[in-house]
């Protein structure tokens, strides 16, 4: 069936545009309220401006299979929407200037395909709310340099989000959004940096993978907790590639290069907040810190990184916080790493407490060296093993020679294949 103008659809069927169609009204261009609709734009527009959504998909009950392409979209405030919706797709759209509710919006929706669209000039590029178990691969979003976010999960769960590429604009995860899957998608800029967070995860048991990011501010950063943050690669974030609170991270296996702000040496790899996580096989290159602890409330083990010409490899704050049977550095746990060509530390602990940092490489076989700011040759706090070797040197307590670093107990090669770095 063509369709030339704006209208309801309230029988099942296939319908395709005709023409192109203009809408200057406050509702809906195409109002769909039956299952089993698909609508072909066969590369034609619906345009505005208007206050309406293009197409807007709501029933009285759950609708199913509804299947929306090959359409152009412009000057739309709502864009694509679907409310109550089991299965179907919106995919090969372009859509430009969407603002308010989203380019997509899908709330009260399973089981839907978002696929191969092309997002711009759009405030919010893809909405879900309250929609679980849908699929959104392939998406372009584009010249969205006022986007506060290009991509909302509220209140949403199971989703997988693969594939898209994003250039500006925060891909938000909030609070009640758990088990979503972000894997493999591409943030940059069109040559600046973005001055905000590109992957923002506030909610529970989500998974962030094999992602890859380009001159942001914080590449990720994760606030809700026992997420897995793996296989991602970042380079060139101002503040942190990634940021980790609450409790129960994992952040496994990922490439951190090029991070933190030089001038005020500050920012860099990874930074921790809370306790319970586990930073492990991760490469950390040229960056000012390799993995900043802020603080520290329950156990933290960095175990199996490379950390090669940071500034510093690991940074220890002071930290209040207590935690079961320990407090501060007790509570962190540095193992079988390879700290490497650090420029000022391998391993800097400005907390009380000693922190445990035996059985690691330190860039060469013969162990830790003494940092020249040091009074006199370092010991370690615990045997008194003096740090009078060649390789990455470990803080000592002010105004003395004892490290605030266990250190004794090296190992005499490295854990990588330093070309595991290129």
């Amino acid at each position: 069936m063509t369709i030339d103008e704006c209208q309801t659809i309230s029988a099942g069927g296939e319908y395709r545009l005709g023409q192109n169609i203009s809408n200057e009204g406050r509702e809906a261009c195409l109002q769909v309220t039956a299952s089993d609709v698909s609508i072909d734009g066969a590369g034609y527009t619906i345009d505005g401006p208007a206050q309406g959504a293009a197409i807007l998909v709501e029933g009285e009950g759950t609708l199913t299979d509804v299947t929306i392409e090959n359409l152009s979209v412009q000057r739309r405030s709502g864009g694509i929407q679907l409310h109550g919706v089991d299965g179907g797709a919106v995919q090969d759209l372009t859509l430009k200037h969407g603002d308010v509710t989203g380019a997509i919006y899908l709330d009260n929706t399973t089981d839907v395909t978002v696929g191969n669209n092309d997002i711009s000039h759009s405030m919010f590029g893809i909405v879900l709310n309250n929609a679980d178990e849908n699929t959104v691969v392939g998406n372009d979003f584009s010249e969205n340099h006022l986007a506060q976010e290009t991509l909302v999960v509220d209140d949403s769960s199971n989703n997988d989000i693969k594939n898209n590429v994003f250039v500006e604009g925060t891909v938000d995860v909030r609070p009640d959004a758990p088990g979503n899957a972000i894997v493999g998608n591409t943030f940059r800029t069109d040559g600046r940096i973005y001055q905000s967070t590109a992957f923002l995860i506030r909610s529970d048991n989500n998974v962030v993978a094999d992602n890859s990011i380009k001159n942001v501010e914080t590449g990720i950063a994760v606030t809700g907790s026992n997420n897995y943050v793996h296989d991602n690669h970042i380079i060139g974030a101002t503040e942190f590639a990634i940021t980790a609170s609450a409790t129960g991270q994992t952040i496994e296996e990922n490439t951190l290069v090029g991070s933190g702000e030089g001038i005020d040496m500050a920012g860099g790899g990874i930074q921790l907040n809370g306790g319970d996580h586990v930073v492990k096989r991760n490469i950390l290159t040229d960056n000012v810190h390799g993995i900043e602890v802020r603080s520290v409330s329950d156990s933290m083990t960095i175990e199996r990184n490379r950390f090669a010409s940071n500034n510093i490899g690991i940074e220890i704050h002071e930290t209040a916080l207590c935690g079961a049977g320990g407090e501060g550095a007790e509570l962190v746990e540095i193992h079988e790493n390879d700290l490497v060509n650090s420029h000022a530390y391998g391993v800097v602990n400005h907390d009380s407490d000693v922190v445990d940092a035996t059985n690691n490489y330190w860039g060469s076989s013969d162990g830790v060296s003494s940092h020249e700011s040091a009074a006199g040759t370092v010991v370690d706090p615990v045997s008194g093993t003096e740090a009078d070797g060649s390789g990455d040197a470990v803080s000592a307590r002010r105004g003395t020679n004892t490290a605030s670093v266990q250190f004794d107990g090296w190992l005499e090669s490295p854990v990588f294949d330093a070309t595991a770095e290129a």
